[in-house]
């Protein structure tokens, strides 16, 4: 090889080993769709757009008492700043 030269074949050996082992341990996600009512176009509501949504009532008393409990036997502190106070 001449002076001005440069040597390619360490770097293509690399890339013939690295691209078959990139792509075996590459996650494959599964593509799902979701089903969904889209409104239609005449403006009418739905037959249960009244009714209302039904979620679990956080208990907020026994929270703190676990954190308490938690507090006194030493563990690290526990914070409810993030939770939103739904009553």
């Amino acid at each position: 090889m001449g002076e001005g030269e440069l040597d390619l074949l360490p770097m293509m050996n690399v890339f013939i080993v690295l691209i078959p082992m990139l792509l075996t341990s590459a996650v494959f996600l599964k593509v799902t769709v979701i089903d969904t009512n889209v409104p239609s176009a005449t403006g009418t509501a739905p037959a249960d757009a009244g009714a209302s949504l039904s979620l679990p009532k956080t208990r907020y008393q026994d929270i703190i008492a676990v954190m308490d409990v938690a507090r006194a036997s030493g563990l690290p502190s526990a914070s409810l700043l993030g939770a939103s106070m739904g009553d």
